[in-house]
């Protein structure tokens, strides 16, 4: 979990002009698809120009980030 917030404020603190810009609601949800090329994001039409191409470049320079269940249970990045 703390690399997920560690992620998140640094994502959100570095774009916040283009998050205030469009007062959009799925900005998290919108990172989680863009870095990891799920075919949905900020890029597929729910965002003005030109931030959807700036948080889809930003999203990316992050990497991908999976999560799975371990045979503890717990959660884990991958």
């Amino acid at each position: 979990m703390e690399r997920i917030i560690a992620d998140c404020q640094k994502f959100q603190t570095e774009q916040n002009e283009h998050f205030w810009k469009c007062n959009h609601d799925g900005a998290g949800h919108d990172f989680w698809l863009t870095r990891n090329g799920h075919g949905a994001g900020f890029w597929d039409g729910d965002w003005s120009e030109p931030a959807a191409t700036v948080l889809t470049k930003a999203s990316k320079a992050f990497g991908e980030c999976h999560l799975y269940v371990g045979d503890d249970g717990k959660l884990y990045i991958a």
